[in-house]
């Protein structure tokens, strides 16, 4: 998400880091399956997909949960920009949209998934395979960049505007922090694991104020 210098940055702006790490890992994995050939092994590529979307189920699933809902309530409470009659017809868009987005990215996953399950107790590839493979991984980027860029010019300014720095807080906490985890942390771990040396610093700040939110 692109903002002017003279736009005020908010704690939701750290959810491009995020996005960042999302969009690094998948660019890796497209990389690392043109690489493969006849007679590799798939076992290190399972790693790293199965690591991504871990991560990137997550996101979907905290995303839908409370930044989506959050809007809703905001919406829907006349929060947004008092009683405009295009809030529900806004709202209903916004909701079609990530919907089929995120539909799209779990049939992808399903299809990577389904091709690797069958393959990964082979002892070797064949072109085939790698072809599958690959296109599988590819379509499943695309997708997920739908559904980042949808978030990035819809979603994100919408509760950047209409939200406090405490509500973001906690948004973000749910984002980043998982609870039902005995690693509460490994998603923040993941994100900070796949960004820049600048990037880390600033994610790395975030999980201190994290630690302070109730």
């Amino acid at each position: 998400m692109r903002r002017r210098a003279s736009e005020n940055i908010t704690e939701l702006d750290h959810i491009p880091f995020v996005h960042k790490a999302l969009r690094t890992t998948a660019c890796e994995l497209i990389n690392r399956a043109y690489r493969l050939k006849n007679g590799d092994n798939l076992k290190g590529v399972n790693l790293a997909f199965t690591s991504w979307i871990a991560a990137l189920v997550f996101y979907l699933e905290a995303s839908e949960k409370y930044l989506e809902q959050h809007l809703e309530q905001l919406l829907y409470e006349g929060n947004y920009s008092g009683d405009n009659p295009n809030n529900n017809t806004l709202l209903m868009w916004f909701a079609g949209l990530t919907k089929f987005n995120r539909a799209r990215q779990l049939k992808r996953i399903d299809d990577v998934f389904s091709i690797l399950h069958v393959e990964i107790g082979k002892t070797s590839l064949v072109t085939r395979t790698i072809q599958h493979l690959t296109l599988g991984i590819l379509r499943l980027k695309i997708a997920q960049e739908d559904y980042l860029e949808t978030q990035e010019e819809s979603l994100i300014p919408l509760m950047c505007k209409h939200s406090t720095s405490t509500q973001q807080l906690h948004l973000l906490k749910h984002i980043l922090i998982d609870q039902e985890s005995e690693d509460c942390k490994w998603m923040i771990k993941w994100v900070i694991g796949h960004l820049d040396s600048p990037s880390k610093k600033l994610i790395s700040d975030l999980e201190k104020r994290l630690d302070r939110v109730i």
